[in-house]
């Protein structure tokens, strides 16, 4: 059997990292076995579409390098892969259904339905809706349906016991008697979820359907729909939900936690690796072992399996992201690293047109100081921002510093001690530094000022490899422009 899954967003936003998550789930599953990942959107509620959404969604599968072998953007041989556009196949399986004897129209009015629900509740009964058109003559239900577009129920077999083996949740059965008659169409034929859904996964021939815990729910009516439809029913796995952080509650759009990131775009955006994104996703609900964290995204995939996803609600550690993050940057070539950081730079407007060897140079000497402390890719701005500024700016507690009663005169001992350093290297700068603090008698506590006057910052990579790294000309520029400052009490801000 050729493994084929699926993931069907609405393009209503932006990707949720849960819903990433699942995606991720069903990529690994095909890709484990040498199958194919269908990428279908259910734009089918035109109301709640979001300008944009579907390249969103699009951009964020390729940034997390998680290819599609059929959708929007590559085709195959079973489009339209939106939903929006798959109309004449839902005809179709509405036409089959009625000739099945499945379907009829439902004429029942609002008010109708919820005095019905209201005499169930009042008898403390649950509501089971069977309506008075469910015996109507197939011939009669097609004329409707082709004349009048009414909403279109589901004709639910009575007195059958509805059993599947979920590869996540384990056994699972239905009693049919307990399930209502359902709607699979509106007011004017458009078709609902559980209807375009089960349809669209047949005729896309999934074989695999891998989603979140709360569609189980909807398996039912989707496996009666199949059996109506004659189709071959795929293996399921419902996975259990993302939940918020040291929480059982569901992550959501709507409400996210303070300091929880719960778009994708907003780990790329803050300078997460793919893969590090990759490996702690597969992590919420997934495990190799017992022991290890850090997994590889070939290794992830050479043993993915459904019987390792867990059962219990996977929550969300921004803490343990970050650390997997790290594991990663620390793990990438100096040389890729700082490529990788001139675009976050040129993305900022501080790199403008092709880097120069003097940028490049300067920036892989400052990765290389900077070691362990670069931990997400925008951190580069903070750290080596000065390197490329026209002009120096100070964040706030640089400002502080160089505002106290004695900044002043200890920077300009500073500034006439650094100009006659040759050659202006790590040596001779740590020399003239220590030289200046023991003539003032305040030892180390110069570099706070050195610091704050050359990069209007307070924290970095070692400040005399920073000074080496910048040179002595821009140095002496930066110490120029802070005593100005000093002088004048205005100091450009930086925007934190």
């Amino acid at each position: 059997m050729k493994v084929r899954t699926r993931f069907a967003p609405s393009p209503t936003g932006y990707l949720h990292i849960g819903g990433v998550r699942t995606a991720l789930f069903n990529w690994a599953f095909a890709r484990r076995h040498g199958g194919q990942f269908i990428l279908r959107i259910d734009d089918t509620d035109a109301q709640r579409e979001v300008e944009g959404a579907v390249k969103l969604i699009c951009d964020g599968f390729r940034w997390m390098g998680m290819d599609w072998d059929e959708g929007p953007e590559v085709d195959g041989p079973h489009g339209p892969y939106f939903q929006s556009q798959r109309g004449p196949k839902y005809e179709a399986a509405m036409q089959k259904l009625i000739e099945a004897g499945a379907a009829y129209p439902c004429f029942a009015t609002d008010k109708e339905l919820a005095a019905a629900r209201d005499l169930a509740k009042a008898a403390k009964q649950p509501y089971i809706h069977r309506g008075k058109e469910r015996d109507m003559p197939a011939g009669e239900v097609m004329d409707a349906w082709k004349t009048k577009r009414p909403a279109m129920r589901f004709k639910v077999p009575l007195g059958q016991v509805v059993k599947l083996t979920d590869h996540v949740r384990g056994d699972v059965e239905w009693q049919t008697d307990l399930t209502g008659d359902f709607t699979i169409a509106r007011v004017g034929g458009d078709p609902l979820y559980n209807f375009a859904s089960i349809v669209d996964d047949v005729d896309m021939e999934i074989t695999h359907v891998i989603r979140a815990e709360e569609h189980l729910s909807n398996t039912l009516p989707q496996l009666l729909i199949l059996e109506a439809l004659g189709g071959k029913r795929p293996e399921f796995a419902h996975v259990p939900f993302v939940a918020k952080p040291g929480g059982k509650q569901k992550l959501s759009k709507r409400d996210p936690p303070p300091g929880v990131m719960v778009a994708l775009s907003e780990y790329e955006e803050a300078g997460y690796l793919p893969d590090a994104i990759f490996n702690g996703l597969a992590r919420l609900g997934w495990s190799l072992d017992d022991k290890s964290e850090i997994i590889s995204r070939e290794k992830i995939v050479a043993n993915f399996s459904l019987d390792r996803i867990t059962k219990a609600a996977a929550a969300l550690d921004m803490a343990k992201m970050y650390w997997i993050q790290d594991q990663y940057m620390q793990a990438l070539p100096i040389e890729v690293r700082t490529e990788r950081m001139l675009d976050v730079l040129a993305k900022a407007g501080l790199v403008r047109g092709e880097p120069t060897a003097d940028q490049h140079a300067k920036l892989k000497a400052l990765v290389a100081a900077s070691g362990d402390r670069l931990k997400l890719m925008k951190d580069v701005i903070r750290y080596a921002d000065y390197l490329f500024r026209d002009q120096l700016l100070f964040e706030a507690k640089a400002v502080k510093t160089l505002q106290a009663a004695d900044a002043r005169s200890q920077l300009e001992q500073l500034q006439n001690a650094f100009a006659s350093i040759e050659p202006f290297d790590h040596a001779n700068i740590e020399r003239a530094a220590k030289e200046v603090g023991a003539s003032l008698g305040i030892g180390g506590k110069i570099n706070h000022v050195l610091r704050a006057a050359a990069t209007g910052r307070t924290v970095g990579a070692g400040v005399y490899e920073v000074l080496e790294i910048m040179g002595k000309a821009q140095t002496l520029k930066n110490f120029d422009r802070s005593l100005a400052c000093i002088r004048s009490g205005d100091f450009p801000p930086l925007a934190e």
